[in-house]
């Protein structure tokens, strides 16, 4: 994808709008923005506390 100069994408849009919200909101949260206090319940889906568990949360991926 980033070779590509983000001509080409995944094959489903949803995908890619998931993974740039879960790394919006781990970087929010490592500042500590408003909405994202607690990493695991993330602003999208306030129904259900907890919901980031329910995917990947790409912790391994986030730079140090």
């Amino acid at each position: 994808m980033l070779a590509s100069g983000l001509v080409r994408v995944q094959a489903t849009p949803h995908d890619a709008r998931l993974i740039e919200y879960l790394w919006e909101h781990t970087w929010r949260w490592l500042c500590r923005k408003p909405g994202h206090r607690e990493f695991w319940s993330a602003a999208f889906y306030d129904l259900a506390p907890g919901v980031v568990a329910y995917s990947d949360a790409l912790i391994t991926e986030a730079p140090p």
